[in-house]
């Protein structure tokens, strides 16, 4: 890990960018409430941000916080957080983005059957993939040293189907 300092300062400086983060996900919120929402493609694909985005904040102040942040360190924890808030972020926005100025820019519509498939499909699928990450440290106990890391996955006793679970990104 690092010096005592030093952890302080992550855990300040995570707490810092999660208040600014927390507040703007509220203002999407609040900015949909009780307005005229229609439920068309890129809609979904900002719904399907605001819900990655609000999983990678709840597992960023989970990070924050120096008494658990020592036993989920290393661990397939941090994997999922980075990649639902960079990935889920990013890649929830893009996608939604091309959807809704697809059509402005080219001046032909898409399909709506087949690009509500393809949402379903990469909502399904970024959840299944990443959201048993966040889980997995949890299987073989809380203490340090004895999570499951990037390290061990090779240990015989570890649980087989997390293990090729969390492997199959690589292939």
């Amino acid at each position: 890990m690092g010096s005592g300092a030093a952890l302080w300062a992550f855990s300040l400086l995570t707490f810092i960018v999660a208040i600014p983060s927390a507040i703007k996900v509220f203002n999407w919120i609040s900015t949909m409430h009780q307005g005229s929402i229609s439920t068309e493609i890129p809609f979904l694909w900002a719904a399907s941000f605001i819900f990655i985005f609000m999983i990678g904040g709840l597992t960023g102040l989970v990070l924050g916080s120096l008494a658990i942040d020592v036993h989920v360190h290393d661990t397939a924890f941090v994997v999922a957080h980075f990649h639902f808030i960079v990935f889920g972020g990013v890649g929830f926005a893009f996608f939604g983005a091309m959807h809704y100025w697809f059509p402005k820019i080219f001046g032909r519509k898409y399909d709506n059957s087949w690009a509500k498939t393809g949402w379903i499909i990469f909502f399904i699928g970024f959840v299944t993939l990443y959201g048993p990450m966040c889980s997995t440290w949890v299987l073989r106990g809380c203490h340090a040293g004895t999570s499951i890391t990037w390290r061990n996955f090779t240990d015989p006793t570890s649980s087989l189907p997390w293990v090729l679970w969390l492997w199959s990104p690589d292939f």
